[in-house]
């Protein structure tokens, strides 16, 4: 078995494990809920148990990530100094803050397309009302709790941490195992790898719809820049940028 596709392997396994193990019988049966009970009986009552739940998820989230970034490129051929290289190119760091705004406004625009085509057919189509709830809903939720409870600074830093940590690995290595097999090979791959695992323990596809928005926007975009200049770190900012400004819009 080739190197590529062993480490290839590697990725989807992991992946898979990692989001439908690891996040609903360890973090969501067992982490989230015993920090939850710690935190009623030595915390403050007055917060609402459901919010601080959702806080908790996504710190304890931001760990996990950690960890499943440093395991897949300890298990695959991808070395680590090629991940987080930079190229010395401070002014890239700006740009990516301008293509994650870009990045933002586009899979909103497409959003709001796709819920004005739905309300204009309320036969066969779905209320506005319950567009609304699945925006709120899945992932966004754990962002917009965690910015409407926490300090500005620690919300914004997890939110980073969180994002930041998941370009590495989507575009760092998932992009790089994929490389061998062509440059459009593995942008479409890496692509679908990130568009294919926002779904996953979601309750619905119209909750699951916007986060594939913005993978579909966000993945061929980053894989097509990193591939052109292989500096992850202006990714890393236009990432950051699109969902620290969809996390601040609900606070």
């Amino acid at each position: 078995m080739s190197t590529v596709v062993r480490d290839a392997l590697v990725v989807v396994v992991v992946l898979v494990l990692y989001y439908r193990v690891v996040l609903v019988r360890v973090r969501d049966r067992v982490v989230a809920p015993a920090l939850v009970f710690l935190l009623g009986r030595f915390g403050n009552p007055r917060l609402p148990v459901g919010d601080v739940e959702n806080v908790l998820t996504l710190t304890f989230s931001v760990f996990l990530q950690i960890l499943l970034f440093f395991l897949l490129g300890a298990w695959t051929a991808v070395k680590f100094g090629k991940v987080w290289r930079w190229s010395g190119q401070p002014q890239l760091l700006a740009y990516g803050a301008v293509l994650g705004l870009g990045e933002m406004v586009l899979s909103s625009f497409l959003g709001l397309i796709l819920i004005k085509v739905s309300t204009a057919f309320p036969k066969i189509g779905d209320p506005l009302v319950h567009w609304r709830v699945a925006i709120n809903s899945g992932w966004m939720r754990l962002f917009n709790t965690t910015v409407k409870l926490l300090p500005l600074p620690a919300a914004i830093g997890v939110v980073v941490l969180y994002v930041g940590v998941e370009e590495l690995i989507v575009r760092g290595i998932v992009l790089n195992v994929l490389l061998p097999l062509g440059q459009v090979a593995a942008v479409v791959l890496s692509t679908a790898v990130f568009a294919g695992y926002q779904v996953f323990n979601l309750p619905s596809w119209r909750v699951a719809l916007f986060p594939v928005l913005g993978a579909l926007v966000i993945g061929p975009v980053h894989g097509v820049l990193y591939v052109r200049i292989p500096d992850v770190w202006p990714l890393v900012v236009a990432h950051v940028t699109y969902f620290t400004i969809v996390a601040l819009t609900y606070r």
